[in-house]
């Protein structure tokens, strides 16, 4: 088909950039609750490892190190759950952008 001056311009190209910015501000929320959720099971590993700690250090008379221990712990955890959920939801996004 030759180009046509009085056909009018394909705009086909537009419309599908105009509609991925659509599902990206739709995805805007999903991506603001994983943030949060990823954030919270860090801050709640953090809190029962102080926590844990902080028994320790009655139970045992570890004064500060049972605390430490609490917290260290718990940021590792945190930390191993934190990097595993967002592998996971980046094996899924690629696994879900690969088909498109």
């Amino acid at each position: 088909m030759k180009n046509d001056p009085d056909e009018a311009p394909d705009h086909g190209a537009a419309q599908k950039v105009s509609s991925n910015q659509s599902d990206d501000s739709v995805t805007l929320g999903a991506q603001i609750m994983v943030a949060s959720e990823l954030g919270s099971v860090f801050a709640l590993c953090v809190i029962l490892g102080y926590f844990g700690g902080n028994w320790l250090d009655g139970a045992m008379k570890w004064q500060p190190y049972g605390v430490v221990t609490g917290l260290m712990v718990g940021m590792g955890i945190g930390l191993a759950l934190v990097v595993k959920r967002s592998s996971d939801l980046d094996k899924r996004s690629s696994r879900t952008s690969g088909d498109s």
